[in-house]
């Protein structure tokens, strides 16, 4: 299934970070196939070493179960 999601992970004073030091898919396994900045410029197929911020929406394709690892990531349970 195909989701969008809005990028609200907040760490101590880090605002940005890549996609692939997030390792989105090697903790999860959702892919990341598009991004809409804060900017509202609009990336299709991210490379890891594009950078995203809080506000940023992810496009997303995963199982349930992914996405919901996914969420689990994003508000740092995981």
């Amino acid at each position: 299934a195909l989701y969008e999601i809005i990028l609200t992970k907040n760490e101590k004073s880090k605002r940005r970070w890549t996609i692939g030091s997030m390792k989105i898919r090697e903790k999860t396994g959702a892919n990341i196939v598009g991004l809409k900045t804060t900017s509202k410029q609009y990336i299709l197929n991210p490379s890891p070493e594009v950078e995203i911020e809080v506000g940023d929406k992810l496009f997303v394709l995963g199982t349930h179960e992914q996405l919901w690892s996914l969420k689990d990531l994003m508000s740092g349970s995981v």
